[in-house]
């Protein structure tokens, strides 16, 4: 099967994600095709790939898009849609950073909707019991609302090995731009005083502003140095806590390096996804160090955590099972069965 791809902005989360999806694609047999508006025309990409699947944006979609769809009536879409519904109009905009539908989106979705009957569904990364809320008013136009969580990327997280120069108590790999610094400041900025208390390794693109900050590194070294700390931080922006839905990709990937993971607390990743302890989670800072200095002292209950975190993703939580929810949400359940047992495969190849 051949896939066209377009996240929009290609150094933004999405593409990094959908890197994921392209991993687990490619290793399943299918070609898989980035596509980047400002250097190829609509027609010219889609006339060369001839695609079956086009995956896609509601805010990226153009007229130009919806030609090349309407021509194609055997062409499978689907749509990553941003949040639109009673949930969201509650929300102060201003202060969380979310992605809402606006009035040019939702006409050029409903045009596309009428015209061909596509998209087949549309995505974001919450789970179902939370995206039938922040997407209420996109099914309210017929068009479905499916929740395809975020997962681990086992080609780049997967095996990671211990090293002596990124060995530490706690480690983070994030980047600090404004929005995310409101809750590290809050949460982890204190653990990195006094200097010392702490064996603390931070890496990122963005400057962080205290001395344990080791700057950047390829991600082929990611895995190894989560793999190389006691404890593996997990920090997302203030609405993931705060509105209780948005579990971000951080926790999946750090549980399929087997390694230990300390959150703040979200309602959705412990109710919803790891709902069985394996990922403790503080709902204040002092939870949230309290818990540290608790796991630091007990390394049995570390490693117990992260074996049962690390078996739970392997079983549902990967990108191989993202995807072959995608084709069975795309009644190709042949496909979707397929990626499974190219799954299997490659645990026959990696999993020792």
């Amino acid at each position: 099967m051949k896939i066209l791809c377009n996240p929009g902005d290609f150094s933004c989360a999405l593409f990094h994600i959908w890197n994921g999806w392209k991993n687990a694609l490619e290793f399943s047999g299918h070609q898989f095709y980035w596509w980047n508006p400002e250097e190829v025309p609509a027609f010219d990409i889609f006339h060369k790939i001839e695609p079956d699947l086009f995956i896609g944006t509601t805010y990226g979609l153009d007229r130009a898009t919806i030609k090349c769809i309407q021509q194609r009536p055997n062409l499978k879409v689907v749509l990553r849609a941003s949040d639109w519904g009673n949930f969201t109009d509650t929300i102060d905009l201003n202060y969380y950073k979310i992605l809402v539908a606006n009035k040019q989106e939702i006409e050029l979705v409903k045009q596309l909707k009428e015209t061909t009957g596509k998209p087949e569904f549309i995505i974001n990364h919450y789970h179902q019991n939370w995206i039938c809320k922040t997407h209420k008013h996109w099914e309210e136009l017929g068009i479905r609302a499916v929740g395809v969580m975020l997962g681990a990327d086992l080609f780049n997280y997967y095996n990671g090995k211990y090293s002596e120069q990124f060995a530490s108590d706690l480690c983070i790999i994030s980047s600090y731009h404004p929005s995310k610094a409101i809750n590290i400041d809050k949460y982890i900025l204190p653990l990195c005083y006094p200097v010392g208390r702490y064996n603390i390794k931070i890496f990122s693109t963005w400057h962080w502003p205290v001395p344990q900050y080791c700057g950047s590194i390829p991600q082929s070294f990611n895995k190894n140095v989560l793999a190389s700390a006691k404890i593996c931080l997990n920090m997302g922006e203030p609405f993931s806590q705060d509105l209780k839905y948005d579990v971000i990709e951080r926790p999946f990937y750090i549980l399929a390096n087997k390694c230990f993971c300390i959150s703040e607390y979200v309602q959705s990743m412990q109710e919803d996804v790891f709902n069985e302890g394996e990922i403790p989670a503080g709902k204040t800072p002092q939870e949230y160090w309290d818990l540290i200095d608790y796991y630091l002292a007990n390394s049995l209950e570390r490693e117990l955590k992260a074996k049962l975190g690390h078996q739970k993703v392997m079983k549902s939580e990967t990108y191989f099972h993202r995807i072959s929810q995608l084709f069975t949400e795309l009644n190709m359940v042949d496909e979707a069965n397929k990626i499974m047992n190219k799954y299997e495969e490659w645990k026959g190849q990696n999993v020792k």
